[in-house]
């Protein structure tokens, strides 16, 4: 059997739920910056410095911007049967044996609950839950863009490739 060669494929640009929650935090913190900086100059009677209130915000700055780097998802990798999902600190493997399914969605099952992970800032990653499918994870850039892998054992991946029809296709040659 002739080995397949390493495939990369980008994930979907962010879609609109993510750059909404991203605009939400950001403009959140910046009314709390211009609120800081307000109360440190026209406040009642000032003690200490005046830029002290401005910079005890930059720890939020650096957490949510952190956050939102470390959560991207930086590609979808397929080599030696297994699926790579690159991100910005760590990468996780699936392992393509036993695949049962791979198809696009339409639209993600209603109610999904968030069991562990990040539901909009820089991805939707994570274990989740929906009666539908029961427990199974997501790596999203665009929750309107899912692709759903679904195992013989019953493990459920859902990811959001650019290119969702030759990502499907490679999978199916890797699985087989």
């Amino acid at each position: 059997m002739k080995p397949h060669p390493e495939q990369r494929f980008e994930p979907a640009p962010m879609g609109r739920r993510l750059w909404l929650v991203f605009t939400l935090v950001i403009v959140v913190l910046a009314l709390v910056e211009v609120g800081t900086l307000v109360a440190a100059f026209h406040g009642p009677q000032r003690t200490g410095p005046a830029w002290l209130p401005f910079v005890a915000v930059l720890p939020a700055w650096a957490i949510v911007l952190g956050i939102w780097w470390a959560s991207q998802i930086r590609g979808y990798l397929l080599r030696d049967g297994r699926l790579v999902i690159q991100r910005s600190l760590r990468s996780r493997e699936y392992v393509l044996a036993g695949l049962e399914a791979v198809e696009p969605l339409r639209e993600l099952p209603k109610r999904i609950l968030k069991t562990w992970g990040n539901d909009g800032l820089g991805a939707v990653s994570g274990k989740f839950r929906c009666k539908d499918w029961g427990n199974f994870e997501m790596y999203l850039s665009d929750p309107a863009q899912p692709v759903l892998l679904r195992w013989k054992s019953g493990q459920i991946l859902v990811v959001s490739p650019d290119r969702a029809q030759p990502f499907i296709e490679a999978v199916r040659r890797l699985s087989h």
